[in-house]
């Protein structure tokens, strides 16, 4: 009997962690780019040549960092979850939610009519999310 309670309490707090990170994967419509991960955090830099963008989640002094590169077409959300017109202004200090494919990861195309199917050679961010500030 105590082995199974320490059992049930250990599922419990192993996956009560995971709900608290800044990664998650997000799963949608089949048949879209989804499932793609997400990860949540604040823009540390931005690259306007490369469209690279570096966003960071700190938790207990531990500060991790995740790299993505914009992907059009591009979904922008506000923090009421309404899509915002262009131009899209993104700065330094937003806390933002990105969903992305991860590298490595295969996905669809639909270039010239054609379904094909790619290797992201990179995070591609497919949607961001602006996220209010705590």
């Amino acid at each position: 009997m105590k082995l199974s309670l320490a059992g049930v309490l250990l599922f419990m707090v192993a996956f009560g962690c995971l709900a608290f990170g800044q990664h998650n994967t997000d799963n949608a419509k089949p048949g879209s780019l989804l499932p793609r991960d997400t990860w949540t955090g604040t823009v540390t830099a931005l690259d306007h040549d490369t469209g690279s963008l570096t966003i960071e989640h700190a938790h207990k002094g531990k500060a991790e960092t995740f790299t993505g590169i914009l992907k059009p077409p591009l979904q922008v959300m506000d923090t009421y979850g309404a899509p915002v017109k262009p131009p899209i202004q993104i700065q330094t200090g937003a806390r933002l939610m990105v969903h992305y494919i991860a590298q490595g990861a295969k996905y669809s195309t639909n270039e010239g009519g054609t379904r094909q199917e790619q290797v992201a050679k990179e995070n591609l961010i497919v949607r961001i999310d602006f996220l209010r500030a705590k």
